[in-house]
This record gives structure tokens, C-alpha cells and sequence, in this order.
């Protein structure tokens, strides 16, 4: 068939050497969130639809949907963080918290809802669950930056808002229709077009231009103290003074220079509660990571606690990490052992043994070199460092 060398439209193959990268991004990300505490959990790749899908996310046309055999419709998942809710509640009690869990695996959305065209991928991430402070914020994002850094990034930069912000400042003046064209245009940065919007809206003049600045208000956290001292109603405030205390507790940390304050980000104004961010890198498109404050999530799953989380893309950061320094190989073989008959088989590969059990990488071969020339060549093929022999003794 046409198809069988074809792979469906989202999905890839990693090579071996991209595989090399990804596995140690993966886990320099998870050496770091167990460095803050986190323990790792697992949950179902696929759950009951209604786990991702109700009235804060209805009709998500991202999500991957298929019948079992008996007629109930299942998801794949396409993000963790209901799924770990849905674990909190039943697995855990208010005794347990504050919960600190992270996990990795795949995550799966169609259409291109996610950025590109891509249909599966590899999402690592932690959840704070029962802690409403801003120091919680604050340890997610610090996590977060720790995270990238162990994993190789060091130019990046995780831009911070608050949806209490832009709330705020339209709370009764437009339609949710309206409201969510605005934060479309806001989303795209679009300043004419959201001039020409407040226009037909009917909105009034001051608040038009303020909205038309929304998208150059980023930068330090000097913007969000700016815009704290106008007078915008008791909603902007109590959310711009949010964002700063966790501005302030990230600079405490150390990690200051790697946050920035951005009052026109928009992510999804049902789903995050208070401070929200997202990562970026100079050579990407797209975030790297995202995250932010979901308080009202749980109540779906029957409980109440107050939980901030933050999820980071591998794949991602493996794209940045090879497009800033070039094409990473996959790791080399330590070992060649080969053997030239069944009669030195045996010997071949005990001494194979006891080179994987110094920590070796080998490879056991049966071969018949020509030359040295012919074992120089075949080593550096395949990437092999040093070759030994079964019936020399296993000389190096």
C-alpha cells in the first residue's frame, strides 16, 4: 500500500541521534522538578471524554476522540493537568497537601490548536495543588526555569500576565462574543485592529486607548507598578498586585532575570485564575513552556483546592537547543567485540559481559576483517570508539 511507508499528517519519527538529545532533556527537566520536591505519577493516556471536556471546555475541537467496544466515548489526552485533578481527587485527601506531583509523557490534539500542524507530543510538567499563596506561583515558575536551564537553554525568557488585568478593565463594558474577538487581536498584538474594534464596540475613548497599549505594555516589573498606581477598579488592582508579589518572590529566588512582565498576554481566560505565563526563546516560534494558576479546575472533579502548574514541551526545547548549536550526535559505542566463528562466540560475548558490566556500551559481532584498516573504517561508521577481539583476550 501507498501508506505503508507513510506516516499520518501530526506525527514524527525521532532519529537516533534527536532520541539522544530528547531522553537527556527529559531527564535533566525531571532531576530539576525533584530537586523542588515534585514526585513523579502516571496517568492513562486515554480517559472518559468528560475528564477534558465539559462547561469550561466545551466543545474543544482539539481533542482526539474514539468509541470503545463498549460504546462510551474516550479521549486521548490532550493535556495533563485535568488528568492529575482528576488523581487528586481520588487519590488524595486534604491531609495530603500541599501536593507536589510532576510527570512526562505524550500529549495528543488535533487540528492545529497547539501551534503548527503537530498531533502528538511529549508535554513534562509539575503541579503545586493546595497552596493559593504567591510563593506557590512563584516555585512553579522558579521550577520551571530551573528546568530549561538544566536542560541546556540558557537564553529564554518566561513572560508573565494576569487575565484579573484585562477582566478588569472590561467587566460589563462588552459581550463574552466581543470580549473574546478582543482577545484575539490582543493575542495577535494587532494595534490597528483593535483600534477599529473599540470603534464599532462602542467603546469609549479612554478605554480604547488603553487597550490599543495593552500589547506594548511588557517589560519589568515596573509596568504592572505603573499601571497600579491609575486608578483602574478594584479588579486590575487586585490582580496587578498579585503579579507583582510574584515578580518579587521569583527576583528573591534568584531567578529574576528571566522573567518579564507582558499585561497583553492572553491564554485561556476560563481556565487560568490568576498569575499565567508562558516561555519563549530568541530562535522559536512558539512557546517552549507555559503554565499559571487554575484554582477553579478541581471543583470538576469534586474538590476544592487551589492548584498552579506548569507544563514544558521537550520537543521544543530540543529544537531550540539543535537550531542554537547545530546537529547533536547520538551517543558513541564504548566497544566493538567481534569473532570470526562460532567456535569464538562464547568467548565473545563474556567478554562483552564484562565490559557492559564496567558501564560500557558494546556492541558483540561476528565479522571477518580483512585489515586494521578495514576495523578502523568500521569503527568510525558506527561510531564505535575502540574495538576488541575474543580469541586475543579481549585486548583493546
Amino acid at each position: 500500500m501507498d501508506t505503508d511507508r507513510k506516516l499520518p499528517e501530526g506525527v514524527a519519527d525521532i532519529t537516533e541521534s534527536d532520541c539522544a538529545l530528547k531522553n537527556k532533556i527529559e531527564a535533566s527537566i525531571a532531576r530539576a522538578l525533584d530537586s523542588f520536591g515534585y514526585n513523579e505519577i502516571q496517568t492513562p493516556t486515554f480517559e472518559y471524554l468528560s475528564v477534558f471536556s465539559d462547561d469550561m471546555a466545551a466543545e474543544r475541537e482539539d481533542i482526539i476522540k474514539f468509541i470503545d467496544t463498549s460504546g462510551r466515548i474516550m479521549a486521548l489526552r490532550p493535556d495533563y493537568t485535568p488528568s492529575i485533578s482528576r488523581f487528586t481527587a481520588l487519590h488524595k485527601s486534604e491531609a495530603d497537601l500541599p501536593l507536589r506531583l510532576r510527570y512526562r509523557g505524550s500529549i495528543f490534539r488535533g487540528g492545529e490548536s497547539f501551534g503548527a500542524r503537530q498531533k502528538e507530543f511529549t508535554q513534562a510538567g509539575a503541579e503545586l495543588i493546595g497552596d493559593p499563596s504567591p510563593e506557590a506561583d512563584a516555585e512553579v515558575i522558579c521550577a520551571t526555569i530551573e528546568a530549561l536551564l538544566q536542560a541546556g537553554l540558557s537564553e529564554f525568557q518566561l513572560e508573565l500576565g494576569h487575565p484579573g488585568f484585562l477582566k478588569g478593565l472590561i467587566a460589563g463594558k462588552l459581550s463574552e462574543a466581543d470580549f473574546a474577538a478582543l482577545v484575539g487581536l490582543l493575542d495577535k498584538k494587532a494595534v490597528p485592529e483593535i483600534e477599529d474594534f473599540c470603534a464599532e464596540a462602542g467603546v469609549d475613548k479612554e478605554l480604547s486607548a488603553l487597550l490599543c497599549r495593552i500589547p506594548l505594555l511588557y517589560g519589568n516589573a515596573e509596568i504592572a507598578e505603573d499601571m497600579l498606581g491609575r486608578g483602574l477598579g478594584d479588579e486590575c488592582e487586585a490582580a496587578l498586585r498579585n503579579l507583582l508579589e510574584v515578580c518579587y518572590a521569583i527576583e528573591d529566588c534568584g531567578y529574576g532575570r528571566f522573567i518579564s512582565v507582558d499585561l497583553g498576554l492572553v491564554r485561556s481566560f476560563d481556565y487560568y485564575t490568576g498569575v499565567m505565563f508562558k516561555g519563549l526563546t530568541h530562535n522559536m516560534a512558539f512557546p517552549i513552556c507555559g503554565g499559571g494558576r487554575y484554582d477553579g479546575l478541581s471543583g470538576r472533579f469534586g474538590g476544592s483546592f487551589p492548584s498552579t502548574g506548569t507544563a514544558i514541551w521537550p520537543d521544543r526545547v530540543m529544537a531550540a537547543i539543535s537550531r542554537g548549536s547545530g546537529r547533536v550526535e547520538y551517543p558513541e559505542t564504548d566497544v566493538l567485540v567481534w569473532y570470526n566463528n562460532n567456535e569464538e562466540r562464547a568467548a565473545a560475548h563474556a567478554l562483552a559481559l564484562r565490559e557492559r558490566q564496567k558501564g560500557k556500551r558494546v556492541i558483540c559481532e561476528k565479522h571477518d576483517f580483512r585489515s586494521d584498516d578495514e576495523v578502523c573504517r568500521y569503527l568510525s561508521a558506527h561510531h564505535i570508539l575502540s574495538a576488541s577481539k575474543a580469541e586475543k583476550g579481549g585486548r583493546q
